[in-house]
């Protein structure tokens, strides 16, 4: 059943949005009406862009934090306003099953009650996309493995496998949870490790978190955020996790006293100022490479022509070899030819042009 978020819902669907596609957050607003859930559903969007004039967007509470939060900041924002047990939180590429909701909660309600569980990603060929849904971090606070391995058919995952964070993109949390460790830290703007930071205090606090293979949805993704950046965020966000907890742990920003708006502008801040400077590296770096293949080019021209050169003047020189000796030849069939003249024109030869015929007849006869 769809309730306002005033009518105590038993679980809160929130769903950040930049509102860019309006038709794509309809379909996954849709799908979350959709679900079988028997119990008290409530939908908050949060509008993180406040130049978008608002839309109708039917049963839902529609909350404006009059900036872009990012992903993080919205659910932190969207939290405040929730008395419920459960968040959902939601992408609004994401569009879930109708039976996704149920067996999240299911889950949930065995005897380890999890703080966290995660729904699984299914694409066109019906497998859980390798990479997709969690994965292992290291001793030192780096990236070991991503879950699942290779692409598998949710029937298939093994659930026994170690996975220290899980994606929180279509996850249920319990709220007492999320209070617990502080929700997800809004410092890892807009998003990138801020799953695994939350996974990785939740765990350590000794609650545990996991993954249900009935429990599915499925994404379309616009693929508008280029890959230099997306590399670039992971990269940022991944030393800063690895320097939180595990080089110089650093005093929690949860505890600083700042509130997300000042935490937010900051991290929008000094990533922009980051991701120009990694720009301007990566230009600097491409330009050295683009000048070394150039130069590499007119060398290998230059040799190639030299080569060219040469072999061309070898050519000619054979050519210019043959053609003496095709003179030579014909300067020597000419002089036979005039010695020859000269012995036909001779007196010896008119004289003994009789007996050269006798014996030509006798050497015939002879023959026969």
């Amino acid at each position: 059943m769809i309730v306002a978020l005033d009518e105590r819902p038993d679980v809160v669907a929130i769903v950040p949005t930049l509102g860019g596609n309006i038709p794509r957050l309809r379909d996954c607003l849709a799908s979350i009406c959709a679900s079988t859930f028997d119990g008290r559903l409530a939908i908050v969007v949060v509008w993180n862009d406040p130049r978008r004039p608002l839309v109708d967007l039917g049963a839902v509470t529609v909350l404006q934090p009059g900036l872009n939060l990012g992903y993080v900041g919205g659910i932190r924002h969207a939290r405040r306003a929730v008395t419920a047990p459960r968040l959902w939180i939601i992408q609004d590429d994401m569009t879930v099953d109708p039976e996704c909701l149920p067996s999240l909660i299911a889950r949930q309600n065995r005897p380890d009650n999890p703080a966290v569980v995660s729904p699984v990603y299914v694409d066109a060929n019906g497998c859980v996309p390798a990479a997709s849904r969690g994965g292992v971090i290291s001793s030192e606070g780096l990236m070991e493995s991503r879950y699942p391995p290779v692409d598998t058919l949710p029937s298939a995952l093994d659930l026994s496998a170690r996975i220290d964070w899980l994606q929180l993109g279509g996850a249920i949390l319990r709220t007492d949870a999320w209070d617990a460790v502080g929700g997800m830290d809004p410092a890892f703007f807009p998003v990138q490790w801020a799953d695994v930071d939350f996974c990785f205090r939740v765990t350590q606090e000794g609650m545990s978190i996991a993954l249900e293979p009935t429990a599915r949805f499925t994404h379309k993704q616009s693929g508008s955020t280029p890959n230099l950046f997306l590399h670039f965020m992971g990269a940022r966000n991944g030393e800063r996790f690895r320097r939180k907890y595990f080089e110089s742990p650093e005093t929690s920003r949860l505890n600083s006293g700042e509130s997300d708006v000042e935490i937010v502008a900051r991290e929008a801040s000094l990533l922009t100022i980051d991701y120009a400077q990694h720009v301007e590296e990566v230009r600097k770096g491409l330009e050295e490479q683009i000048g070394t293949l150039e130069a590499g080019r007119v060398e290998q021209l230059h040799v190639s022509n030299e080569t060219l050169v040469a072999a061309h003047q070898s050519f000619q020189a054979e050519r210019e070899a043959y053609q003496h000796e095709i003179d030579s030849l014909r300067l020597e069939v000419a002089s036979l030819h005039t010695g020859l003249e000269q012995v036909a024109a001779s007196r010896s030869m008119r004289l003994t042009k009789p007996l050269r015929a006798i014996n030509n007849l006798v050497r015939r006869l002879r023959q026969r």
